[in-house]
């Protein structure tokens, strides 16, 4: 299992947010992979909220605090952290599925102009595959 060696790792769990794209799913219950349950807290969104198993899932360390957690679809995640300094913080994790691009076109609903957004700043990260063809 990926995931298991990937959350070992020193340099990962010293992060105050993971984020994952096909994370590994559990048969047994809608979740994944979890071994770091007193340092963090697994944001996966639940299947009968989004019309299928999760594609994306953030950990997100408890150090952290207050935050909001919106699971758009099974392929695309926000979190939402209010800052002191900067405002807030809108974290998006997505995975593009290459046949679909349907995360693509949920991303740019969800992502309004930066203009119309002040004192909220944007961090989009994930799995796009996109490739360039030359």
């Amino acid at each position: 299992m990926v995931i298991a060696q990937f959350l070992r790792k020193e340099e990962v769990i010293s992060a105050d947010i993971i984020a994952i794209q096909e994370p590994w799913e559990n048969p047994f219950q809608d979740n994944t992979y979890h071994p770091l349950k007193q340092t963090y807290e697994l944001l996966y969104p639940a299947a009968a909220e989004i019309g299928g198993r999760a594609r994306v899932c953030m950990f997100i360390s408890k150090k952290i605090g207050e935050h909001t957690h919106l699971a758009h679809s099974r392929d695309c995640q926000e979190i939402r952290i209010k800052t002191e300094l900067s405002g807030e913080l809108r974290i998006v994790n997505v995975y593009n599925d290459q046949q679909q691009g349907v995360a693509l076109r949920l991303l740019q609903e969800t992502l309004p102009p930066t203009r119309e957004q002040k004192g909220v700043s944007y961090l989009v990260l994930g799995d796009f595959n996109l490739y360039h063809l030359a």
